[in-house]
């Protein structure tokens, strides 16, 4: 089979070199209206954040205060999020590295790190337990249907 000749303007890499530029010139268009709706967006929430800011201000709920309760509680998600990725066989290494690093193991966020290891660790033992007993269950089964 003979290779087929394409155009000078095609020789790099493929392409049309007008293909290159329409889609280029598109995917900056693309991300300009992406970038101009997220302004929006965050201009309209931070509007929306304000009143309900003064709404609690009205009923006594202190926005600071407020903030950094919520960075706490988004911090102790982010937290046990992690450590719900953590592999089984980490678990100990993890607890380990985070009581040996010091410092933010002592804080409450900290305890509530290794709070959420600990439950992880707890629920993996579980898991393991159960399938231990489900692959002796199907042993046993298979064992007695084999004297039969």
């Amino acid at each position: 089979m003979a290779k087929s000749k394409r155009p000078p303007e095609q020789k790099r890499n493929g392409y049309d070199d007008d293909d290159l530029r329409q889609i280029y010139e598109r995917r900056v268009a693309a991300k300009q209206k992406r970038d101009a709706a997220i302004s929006e967006a965050r201009a309209a929430c931070k509007r929306e954040l304000k009143v309900i800011e003064a709404e609690g201000k009205a009923v006594g709920v202190l926005p600071d205060a407020l903030k950094r309760t919520e960075a706490i509680l988004h911090a102790q998600a982010v937290l046990q999020a992690e450590a719900a990725k953590t592999k089984p066989d980490e678990i100990e290494l993890v607890e380990d590295m985070v009581k040996v690093l010091g410092g933010f193991a002592d804080t409450p966020l900290g305890s509530a790190a290794l709070a959420a290891v600990d439950a992880e660790k707890v629920a993996q033992a579980k898991f393991e337990a159960a399938e231990q007993a489900d692959g002796e269950a199907v042993l046993d089964e298979l064992a007695s249907e084999s004297v039969h």
